[in-house]
């Protein structure tokens, strides 16, 4: 009937999933659903859930509000977390300063601050070889999340988020990070390179060296996870 159509209309427009991330976010999900039902434990059960939703619905809030989508994308996306042993407002503070990313993301040379909103990164490529970017803050909010994305005369289409949270027990924060990057329209190859070096397992070592960072480098303030 006519009057469901605007509801149908919402719904596919709502979708940024790819199809395989739906399903492997489904499947995550029901996994950590049996888990949460024979062991119990709110984390574990509020991620069970989300997951299921992210798989029925193809839509994520957090890739929302940085601008990447992967239902169409066919570039690199990389999503993974970590818990570091700092308070929430020390870690979004140490972050939202972008030229300290260098110091624990190999794969960036260096991010030079513009002003309030811009900033101008460098990446390192095997080789020799330099890629430089400007991006703007597209979103914040201070103590839960920033996002960003290149400008459009890039070389490179790149965008990304970081949300940060409490952890259970007060743990620690919970910090999850989002990038995605994409070829331009041309394709240049240096960028390629970029892109074949860009992991994530790369990503994840990034993060456990953010952690040791922010927990001093002191396996007495180590948080397990």
């Amino acid at each position: 009937m006519t009057h469901h159509e605007p509801r149908r209309r919402a719904t596919t427009e709502a979708v940024n999933i790819g199809g395989a991330e739906r399903v492997i976010s489904a499947l995550l999900g029901g996994f950590l659903a049996l888990k949460a039902a024979r062991k119990g434990g709110l984390l574990r059960t509020l991620a069970s859930g989300y997951l299921v939703y992210r798989g029925a619905t193809g839509h994520c809030g957090l890739y929302k509000a940085a601008g990447i989508s992967t239902a169409e994308s066919g570039g690199i996306l990389l999503d993974e977390t970590v818990i570091v042993n700092a308070p929430v407002s020390e870690v979004y503070s140490f972050w939202r300063n972008l030229e300290n990313l260098p110091e624990f993301m190999e794969h960036l040379e260096e991010v030079k601050v513009i002003d309030g909103k811009r900033s101008h990164w460098v990446a390192a490529v095997p080789g020799g070889i330099r890629i430089e970017w400007d991006a703007e803050i597209v979103g914040e909010h201070e103590n839960e999340y920033i996002a960003w994305r290149s400008l459009p005369y890039s070389d490179i289409d790149t965008r990304g988020s970081v949300e940060f949270s409490e952890a259970p027990g007060h743990r620690g924060t919970v910090v999850r990070v989002l990038m995605q990057y994409d070829l331009p329209g041309t394709g240049v190859a240096s960028v390629a390179r970029l892109l074949e070096h860009i992991t994530f397992r790369q990503l994840r070592g990034e993060l456990l060296r953010f952690k040791e960072l922010m927990d001093g480098k002191g396996p007495d303030r180590a948080v397990g996870e």
